[in-house]
C-alpha cells in the first residue's frame, strides 16, 4: 500500500484494511516513508506486511522507535493469521517478535488470538 492518504467509501477494492482506515476516517502512510511523516497522532496502528519481500525492506527499520516520533500510543494490528511470522526465516521471527514486544498494545482479528499473544508478550499488552 505505497500511497498516503485517506480512503474513499466508494473505494473500488473495499478489503479489510482499507474498510478499517475507512471507518475510522484515518490518514494511511507506508512503513516505508515513516521519516517522512509531519505532524503526531494520538495512535499509530502498524500494519506490516505479510509478504516475504516486504518484511525484507523492513527488517533494518526499528518501525516501533520511528513510530514513538509520531505517535503517543503504537499498536500491532494482527493481519492475516496470529502464527504468520513463525513460517519466515528465523531473523525475521525475532524481528517480528520484537515489534510484538515493544508495542502499546496488539489489535486481534477474534478473541481466540488473545492467549497466544498474551503467551508471546504478557498479557499486559
Amino acid at each position: 500500500m505505497g500511497f498516503t492518504g485517506k480512503i474513499p467509501r466508494n473505494h473500488p477494492n473495499m478489503r479489510t484494511e482499507f474498510a478499517q482506515m475507512c471507518a475510522l476516517d484515518v490518514t494511511h502512510h507506508p512503513l516505508y516513508d515513516i521519516d517522512k511523516i509531519e505532524g503526531s497522532y494520538d495512535h499509530v496502528v502498524l500494519l506490516i506486511p505479510k509478504t516475504a519481500q516486504d518484511r525484507a525492506r523492513l527488517y533494518d527499520v526499528d518501525v516501533v522507535k520511528k513510530s514513538r516520533r509520531i505517535g503517543k500510543k503504537i499498536w500491532f494490528m494482527q493481519e492475516g493469521p496470529n502464527w504468520i511470522f513463525q513460517d519466515m526465516p528465523i531473523h525475521h521471527q525475532f524481528w517480528h517478535y520484537n515489534v510484538l514486544a515493544d508495542v502499546d498494545g496488539i489489535l486481534t482479528e477474534n478473541e481466540t488470538d488473545i492467549p497466544y499473544y498474551r503467551g508471546l508478550v504478557g498479557k499486559d499488552k
